[in-house]
This record gives structure tokens, sequence and C-alpha cells, in this order.
């Protein structure tokens, strides 16, 4: 696990420096990540279900994975005929697609890269390969929604879907205004856990429709039967630094938008992933998912804190303190990781 503390302490570091857009060192820490993440072996949850799936649709075995997967195992096994092949491309794409999300959104490209790494990196590129590409994909897509470009917004939902389905629930986001901020946002999380507490939720919604559909409805029935005796903890404490972020952010939207060009749009996404955790809620599987999804943001969102204060170097302090905690949340707490070197 110290390999991983190592690379957090030097991203650290470099995060302190004054330059805030070096280029040739962007390249050469997510090209470092991309050797990473392909070579990493069987060090986390979801490695052997990828090599498995590789096999089976190599030997011409059904799978139930997104195009992209299929695509990307056949290339390979008609090429070098390994499955690390396999975990090279989606990292390279994985990787390399949000660094050209963090060179066109963010106005802080170190601390960006902290952030990402301290959470997203090792939850998606080292684990959750598909929505990796997908996730990447969404950040690309938000300069579409601000110049309202629809074809180059499917096209890219689509590509990324692809990947991963989950990207579909993107789609309204198309229609959000991307001039102000509306009085609905500063309700959605408080109305999310009114709702839950209320016990009005999706599994009662779907047993509701359940009820009316003929024939037994087994797509209903299956999320009715994962729901029971499921929920997540709605007041974690990584939830609840999510909700106070999304307020200070609301606090001051209007002088944030002046900075970044995209901060309307990137909030939005992150008030709704927020409310998403809570109102799905008892179906861990999709509560979980669709806000990892839309909280993607957050590796943009978070050094805009920088803006929040007098002296960068406080920001850039409590940014590493935030990262610190979800890197430690994630291989120690939650033990999601085997360590690199064994």
């Amino acid at each position: 696990m110290w390999f991983y503390i190592f690379l957090f302490t030097g991203l650290s570091i470099l995060t302190l420096s004054r330059k805030e857009k070096p280029k040739l060192t962007l390249i050469l820490i997510m090209g470092f990540l991309i050797v990473i993440a392909g070579f990493r072996g069987n060090i986390d949850n979801d490695y052997l279900t990828y090599v498995k799936n590789y096999t089976l649709i190599t030997t011409g075995k059904p799978v139930l994975f997104e195009p992209f997967f299929i695509v990307v195992s056949l290339i390979i096994k008609f090429t070098i005929n390994n499955v690390i092949g396999v975990f090279v491309l989606f990292a390279i794409f994985g990787v390399g697609l949000k660094y050209l999300a963090i060179k066109k959104l963010s106005d802080f490209w170190l601390c960006s890269i902290l952030v990402y790494y301290s959470y997203f990196y090792f939850l998606h590129d080292m684990t959750q390969i598909r929505t990796s590409i997908a996730s990447a994909i969404l950040l690309l897509a938000i300069p579409y929604i601000r110049s309202q470009n629809i074809k180059m917004f499917l096209l890219l939902v689509f590509l990324g879907a692809m990947s991963h389905y989950s990207l579909i629930a993107i789609l309204p986001m198309y229609f959000i205004s991307t001039k102000k901020v509306e009085n609905i946002f500063y309700f959605l999380i408080p109305v999310a856990y009114l709702l839950f507490y209320l016990n009005i939720n999706i599994s009662s919604l779907i047993g509701l429709v359940n009820s009316f559909y003929e024939g037994g409805g087994t797509r209903f029935e299956f999320y009715a039967i994962l729901a029971k005796n499921n929920s997540i903890e709605v007041l974690s404490v990584l939830q609840l630094i999510h909700i106070i972020l999304c307020y200070i952010f609301l606090w001051k939207w209007k002088f944030l938008s002046k900075k970044n060009a995209y901060f309307i749009i990137l909030l939005k996404f992150y008030i709704i992933g927020t409310s998403l955790y809570v109102a799905f809620a008892d179906i861990p599987a999709l509560g979980i998912r669709f806000s990892e999804l839309f909280h993607i943001v957050e590796i943009i969102l978070i050094p805009m804190l920088i803006y929040l204060t007098k002296k960068k170097i406080d920001a850039k302090f409590l940014i590493i303190i935030l990262s610190l905690f979800s890197l430690l949340l994630l291989t120690f707490r939650l033990e999601l990781f085997k360590p690199y070197f064994n």
C-alpha cells in the first residue's frame, strides 16, 4: 500500500508548486499512470472477472458486455494474444481521455491530477475500466453542452455508452441551463433526503409499477429483489463532504462562473450526482454507480477552491487533505486493493 502513498506524496509536492499548467509534467504523470494501470496484475476486485470474460469472448462464448470491451478483446486476440493488452488499451483510453479533459476544463492541472489519482484513478482506471472510459467521455462532452452542439454531444454519449451503458443517463443534461443556477438545485439534495426518510424510494416505485404490470414483469421483479435488504450509508463521511462542497460552490456560483466557463455545468452534475446517491439508496448498485459517474466532475471542481481563498497555498493544502482522505478510504478502510508489489 505504501507505493500508492509514495505516488500521492510526489503528486502533492508537485501540486504545491506555483506553476499551474506544466504541459510536460502533465504528460509524464499521465503516461506513468497509464503504465501502472495497464500492467497492474491481479490487485483489484474486478481483474479476474475481466480475464474470465476475455477468455469467453476469444473462445466464442456469449457474454453480456458492452461492444467496446468485446472489440478490444478480439483485437488483442488477433494481435498479441495476451490479456494484458486489454488492460493496457483501456488504460490508454481511460487515462488518456482524462488527460484531454483536464487540459480542456481545468484551470489547475496538477490539482486536478491529485484529486483524480486519489479516488477515480483507483476506482475506475484500476478497477471499473469500462466506466473509466465512459466517465472520461462525460467530461469531454461538457463543452458541447455549453456550446449546444447536439451532434457532437450525442456522438460522444454514443461512443461512451459503447464502453458502459450507464453514460446514457447524462442525455437529459444537454437541456440544462448553462447561464445560471436555478433555485431547484438548492433543494435537490434536501428533497432527496426528505423522500428517503419518508421511505419513498425507487424500490417502492418499482413495486407499484410491478403491481400494475401483467405477467410478473421480470425486469421490475429483478430490481425489486436487488433492492430488498440492501441499502447504502446516506450520511457517510464522503457523502457529507460532497454535500458541503455542493453548498460552498452554490454559495459562490456567480463568482466562480466568471472564473471558469464550464463551472455551472460542472456544479449541476455534482449536485445531481450527490442527490442520486440518496435517491437510489435502497438499490446500492444503481445509487453508487450513478453518483460516481456524475461525481467525476469533482476532478475539475475541487481545484476551484483555490479561487475562494486569499492564499493559493491554503486551498492547496485543503485539496491535499481531501485527496488523502479519499485515498486512505479506498486503500485502507475499504481495502479495495492489494499491494502493487507483493
